[in-house]
């Protein structure tokens, strides 16, 4: 029994060791509030030794307070997954985001869950290939191939 003590014991404390090693030093300033005192948007800073801060992450919130939307900085600009969510919890859209510019697979659902279009960004931020769209009820739409400085539409398959 000892040592079975001893060792969750020693399990939680090198868990909490990895824990806080790992943490990043981020410190949080509230940049927007609700009427009802909430935070509305919340800028996460990583504080340098020099005592310099850069900004890393942005998290927005509905007015019932749940997340609106969310997503990292580098250099000032958006970089890798954003996410963004209806006040109902589902989610309203997911992108990547390369030095600002939306780049890679790109999807955007409706309130009940279904996806609306799904469709790829280039390096430059310009659609290419199929996007495909839906209506609300997850029926196939009219899809668009984008190709450079040319779009063709296509009947449903």
């Amino acid at each position: 029994m000892n040592r079975r003590i001893i060792f969750i014991i020693g399990l939680i404390f090198s868990f909490l060791l990895l824990l806080t090693s790992c943490k990043e030093n981020l410190t949080s300033v509230i940049d927007n509030w609700h009427e009802d005192g909430s935070p509305q948007k919340i800028l996460y800073y990583k504080i340098q030794k020099n005592g310099d801060s850069i900004l890393v992450k942005s998290v927005e919130y509905h007015p019932n307070h749940s997340i609106f939307i969310e997503g990292g900085y580098k250099n000032g600009k958006r970089e890798g997954e954003w996410k963004s969510w209806y006040d109902n919890g589902n989610l309203w859209s997911v992108g990547t985001f390369k030095q600002g510019v939306q780049v890679g697979t790109t999807m955007t659902y409706y309130e009940n869950g279904n996806l609306r279009y799904s469709g790829t960004y280039d390096k430059e931020g310009k659609r290419i290939g199929k996007w495909k769209f839906f209506d609300e009820n997850n029926n196939p739409l009219e899809p668009i191939e984008y190709k450079t400085n040319e779009i063709k539409i296509e009947q449903p398959e």
